[in-house]
């Protein structure tokens, strides 16, 4: 094992990276416990909390908060409202507190209510039987109002999780797929229990190099928390933590903290093992990282299944094992309920030790040289030319699997818009009838349409009134106001899009608003991060290998005095073009196509600010000029990073060049989503 730690240790660049996302994380989780993403920072919380008058202090906030918006600068005004939104955070941690066996009680009491009543039976009655039990049994617990930030911010950071798998991806690129591909398979033991030994060896490197990670990162974090907060009351009872009071379990805040720590660890080992497996037959390290992805995408899908099995075991559900405490959940075992944390160790045991299994035996089966190549590329004729371009497109396309990663992305981005549903709330229909008479720009029959049916609903309201009096039995009355009051669900719509009309300005028209919303609001540009960082994963994966493959082949030894260098050169730059113009259009077409087709044609030419997210631009804008400007940002942000990862081909090996893109890029994708 010494050795195989050496060989890692041996390459400066990839302790480099390694090193980089330690300083990374430090940085972001710093950010992260120092900053105000829900509207108030912890300082803040920990000074209100503080307050022996916490009631009087967020009323004395509310008058400073109303004279500030008379009198007060805008930056005053500001910071009073994240004070008060600070103490309103203190006042439901404070409330959690006191509220508590109340609130256990109620849990207790539902369950029994539920068995008496007699509407469930076989595994859900033992179920309820059970958490009615755990609940009561806890009646003694007493929680503190104490605050708890340093567990706080620890809790809810799951960045950090994402950067600790560079650890087992860079054992398993550097100690399997990389000596795979070089031919060093051909000087391990030739036995097939020979190479078990040695694939042990170096699944215990990767297992020692993971768990530096763990101990590196997740304590980086610890000790950025106990600096800015501390760890006091880590012996208050857990149910002390916001957001616990539903917890089964009869432990201390620092017992979750250690219990949710063993778990990380149990989970990144068994990631590395699962690495492991994938690298042990990866054709090349794009298969195996895009092998990776695939999983994780897996393990996605399955955290949000329907199934308490499938969701509950799922590694994304996993890497999150505290919130596996949060409330009384049981997992049908042949009919018997099981505590899903007991579960979740088990599986997690049993998973490392078959993706350890398993990987031996392939990697005992492993051929020599330089691996197997991909079983449909044999059917496809190698070039026989001279043409450079020809030569270049089929390394890129078919030699390094360019073709499968690009139908793959494409795929993936088909099954995301293809899950696509329009609204369909009665609301909604109501809505979009008046939006569509109302669309475009104010006029007097649009006005005159709006007053009369301002006026057919005080009637209908009149006459409501007048019924209410006629008929004082609630159920006569229901049934003799029914036609009356379903007439009267289209009124919040209708106020809704009259509020909309008469807040236009000249120069705006009237638009649908649902559709521009699903294509341009808050939660299309969350979509939008996830499907750029799927994109820069596209990237990574397609031109890591565009020179340092080459380099370490030897290619680039014969190229060294051609005077065809250059136009090598050109060649892999225009091809780098060339992906990223179809990725650009990947995640700018489905969108729009998707829209219109739901919610009807869109208003390009229309004034953008009459688009209500959109309502901060100037008059200048047009909705169709944001479209443009949203898809050169695309365009300009994927050609930066093929232009990055390009560069750091040229510089460095094909394993640091992979793991150095996968950090530049996604990193600032998941750290913008996480705090969007």
């Amino acid at each position: 094992m010494t050795w195989e730690l050496r060989k890692i240790g041996g390459s400066g660049r990839l302790c480099l990276l390694l090193v980089l996302a330690v300083l990374c994380n430090g940085v972001l989780f710093a950010l992260h416990a120092a900053g105000d993403a829900g509207g108030y920072t912890v300082s803040a919380l920990h000074q209100a909390m503080a307050q022996k008058d916490l009631p009087g202090y967020e009323e004395r906030l509310w008058q400073e908060l109303e004279q500030a918006a008379h009198t007060g600068t805008r930056s005053e005004y500001d910071a009073l409202r994240r004070e008060l939104s600070a103490a309103d955070a203190a006042g439901e941690r404070v409330r959690q507190a006191e509220e508590y066996p109340s609130f256990r009680a109620g849990l207790a009491a539902e369950s029994r209510l539920k068995l008496r009543m007699g509407l469930f039976d076989g595994f859900a009655a033992r179920s309820l039987e059970r958490g009615a039990a755990v609940y009561e049994s806890l009646a003694d617990v007493t929680p503190r109002a104490a605050f708890l930030g340093g567990a706080e911010v620890l809790l809810f950071f799951h960045l950090t999780d994402a950067l600790a798998l560079l650890f087992p991806l860079a054992g398993g690129l550097t100690l399997l797929t990389h000596e795979r591909a070089s031919g060093l398979v051909n000087l391990t033991r030739p036995t097939r229990l020979g190479r078990s030994r040695v694939y042990g060896r170096k699944l215990a490197a990767a297992a020692t190099l993971s768990t530096a990670g763990f101990v590196l990162l997740y304590g980086v974090n610890a000790l950025i928390a106990g600096l800015l907060y501390g760890f006091a009351e880590l012996d208050a009872p857990v149910q002390s933590l916001y957001g616990f009071a539903a917890c089964p379990y009869r432990m201390t805040v620092g017992e979750l903290l250690a219990l949710a720590a063993g778990l990380k660890y149990l989970w990144l080992l068994c990631c590395a093992a699962l690495i492991f497996l994938l690298c042990a037959r990866a054709a090349n390290a794009a298969a195996a990282v895009g092998g990776a992805a695939v999983c994780g995408g897996i393990a996605a899908l399955m955290a949000g299944s329907s199934q308490l099995w499938l969701r509950n075991l799922s590694l994304w559900q996993l890497a999150d094992g505290q919130a596996l405490c949060r409330e009384a959940v049981y997992l049908n075992l042949l009919g018997s309920p099981q505590d899903r944390v007991l579960c979740g160790a088990i599986f997690l045991l049993v998973l490392a030790l078959a993706a350890g299994i398993v990987g031996a035996a392939l990697y005992a089966q492993t051929p020599g040289g330089s691996g197997k190549r991909v079983a449909f590329t044999r059917s496809l004729p190698r070039p026989r030319h001279t043409c450079l371009a020809g030569h270049e497109l089929y390394k890129a396309l078919i030699s390094r699997c360019g073709l499968w990663i690009l139908l793959a992305f494409f795929a993936v981005i088909a099954l995301l818009y293809g899950r696509f549903t329009p609204e369909r709330s009665e609301f909604e229909v109501y809505y979009r009838n008046y939006s569509e008479f109302l669309s475009g720009a104010p006029s007097q029959e649009k006005d005159a349409y709006l007053a009369s049916e301002q006026a057919r609903f005080d009637e209908l309201n009149e006459q409501l009134l007048e019924l209410g009096r006629r008929y004082p039995d609630s159920v006569t009355f229901d049934r003799e106001t029914e036609p009356i009051r379903n007439q009267l669900h289209a009124e919040d719509a209708f106020h809704m899009a009259q509020n909309q009309y008469r807040a236009l300005r000249p120069g705006q028209v009237y638009l649908y608003q649902t559709g521009y919303q699903r294509l341009l609001g808050a939660d299309a540009l969350r979509q939008d991060v996830l499907e750029l960082g799927g994109a820069f994963l596209v990237i990574a994966l397609l031109l890591f290998s565009s020179f340092a493959g080459e380099r370490e082949s030897g290619v680039d030894a014969l190229l060294t005095a051609s005077p065809r260098r250059r136009s090598v050169v050109r060649w892999k730059c225009a091809i780098a073009g060339g992906y990223v113009l179809l990725l650009t259009l990947s995640l700018w077409l489905p969108g729009p196509l998707t829209v219109q087709g739901a919610y009807g044609q869109l208003n390009m030419a229309a004034q953008a600010n009459s688009v209500q997210c959109l309502s901060i631009l100037s008059d200048g804008w047009t909705v169709g000029g944001v479209v443009l400007a949203l898809l050169a940002g695309r365009f300009l942000l994927l050609a930066a990073a093929a232009a990055a990862v390009l560069l750091l081909s040229r510089r460095c090996a094909m394993v640091p060049a992979l793991l150095l893109s996968l950090l530049l890029l996604l990193l600032p994708v998941g750290a913008a989503y996480a705090w969007m």
